[in-house]
């Protein structure tokens, strides 16, 4: 992954010193934004965020993927274990999120491993409603941070149900945010 922090700074025709003006919640110094810039110093989450609201971008458009984002697509694998020809295609293997989040399962999860990473695309908590019944990563004004089946109830607030073997459901919860799954890693 590489930033595009400086590309787009300077498009904007912005010094390092306005960016870091612009940085809330507090403002940062030219110097931190520079390594952030260079690669000196780590590019968070957070950081990516916040950069992008100085610059007033989306914070997907401050990084790059590697070059090889496709892979083809050699077929399918049936049920007598073959694997079955396909029109030629190539699966994209970018992370299909606009504002990623990725978290790690520790313990099993239903379908999910331990070691296995979830990528979610976070949206406002006020459209929560909108991914009524999907599996979702939630956190509450209360600092609670869950995931698992999201159900949206009448009242503005949803309720997360967890998966086996520990199931619980944490009810009527007033999120600040939310996050969709929309892609699984597992490593083997």
């Amino acid at each position: 992954m590489r930033s595009r922090i400086r590309e787009i700074r300077k498009a904007k025709g912005l010094t390092l010193a306005e960016v870091a003006r612009r940085v809330k919640p507090e403002p940062s110094t030219a110097q931190t934004i520079g390594r952030l810039e260079t690669g000196m110093r780590t590019l968070s989450v957070d950081w990516l965020n916040r950069i992008a609201a100085a610059l007033d971008v989306e914070p997907a458009e401050l990084i790059t993927l590697p070059e090889q984002a496709d892979c083809p697509l050699l077929g399918e694998i049936r049920r007598d274990g073959r694997v079955h020809s396909v029109p030629t295609e190539m699966i994209d293997l970018r992370l299909a999120a606009k504002d990623p989040l990725a978290i790690r399962v520790a313990e099993v999860q239903g379908n999910f491993l331990p070691g296995d990473i979830l990528i979610c695309d976070r949206v406002p908590g006020d459209t929560l409603h909108l991914l009524d019944g999907q599996d979702c990563l939630v956190e509450t004004v209360d600092g609670l941070c869950c995931f698992g089946r999201l159900f949206a109830t009448p009242n503005s607030s949803v309720s997360v149900a967890t998966t086996p073997p520990k199931a619980k459901v944490y009810r009527d919860l007033k999120p600040i945010w939310g996050a969709k799954m929309v892609m699984l890693i597992r490593h083997f």
